[in-house]
């Protein structure tokens, strides 16, 4: 009996210590998620999956308060780690008035179903709604075109489309008043090396459409990348670099 506790505990263990310490100010919810806020009304959401060979690999999300109700920008990577932010958001930000999604990978809308189960409307450019519909997901409520304003779901900000990238897909949202600018998946973190999951890539038009953003946003001052620690512009420079830029 003693072996078997041992063991556990050893097991345990090792499943804590798989993710890398938590930053100061970040409130966890579990062992895989937490949140930091990272500008007033603003807070990164953070959940990990463990890859066979990669390990704990964590995916950012976005919420943002809204007087219309908090805005959700992304899930977690299933709808259980979902659910522990909706409810953290609940309880402490207000009731969520939309998600949007950026593209139709599982670290973008893993939890949808639990979105869905809310009854929370969601939001997503059509090709994602269309991707997303493909998997067998529930549907995205409200397909949109590049550009859509977020305005109606309480927040100055957009939608936008900067052309295929890490996918055919990939959104990013735009933050106006804490310049905030949430790159997704087609921007990398500045610890990567490296461009990620290129399955689906685009990479030939990859440096264009990180281009665009900085052209789109130019006053930029957080970005937040789909993996991996928030920046600034940098992060968009060094993007360009991995792609040979």
């Amino acid at each position: 009996m003693r072996l078997v506790l041992l063991i556990a505990v050893l097991v345990l263990s090792c499943a804590e210590s798989a993710h890398p310490p938590l930053p100061p100010d970040a409130i966890p919810l579990r062992s895989d998620v937490y949140v930091q806020p990272i500008a007033p009304g603003v807070w990164r959401h953070v959940s990990y999956r463990e890859f066979p060979g990669v390990g704990s690999f964590p995916s950012n999300g976005l919420v943002v308060s809204s007087p219309k109700g908090a805005l959700i920008v992304d899930t977690a990577w299933d709808p259980e780690q979902t659910a522990l932010i909706l409810d953290w958001v609940e309880a402490n930000v207000g009731s969520v008035g939309a998600l949007v999604a950026t593209h139709a990978h599982d670290d973008r809308i893993g939890g949808l179903a639990e979105v869905k189960r809310r009854r929370i409307p969601s939001y997503a450019l059509a090709k994602t709604a269309a991707l997303a519909a493909a998997q067998g997901l529930p549907a995205i409520d409200h397909a949109v075109d590049s550009g859509f304003s977020l305005a109606d779901l309480g927040v100055a900000g957009e939608l936008f489309f900067a052309g295929p990238a890490h996918t055919v897909d990939n959104g990013t949202v735009w933050l106006e008043q804490p310049r905030i600018l949430v790159g997704g998946c087609m921007v990398r973190a500045a610890a990567a090396d490296a461009l990620g999951n290129v399955s689906e890539a685009d990479v030939a038009n990859w440096p264009r459409a990180v281009a665009a953003l900085q052209e789109r946003y130019p006053n930029a001052r957080i970005v937040v990348p789909g993996h991996g620690e928030p920046g600034g512009p940098e992060l968009l420079v060094h993007t360009r670099e991995l792609l040979g830029q």
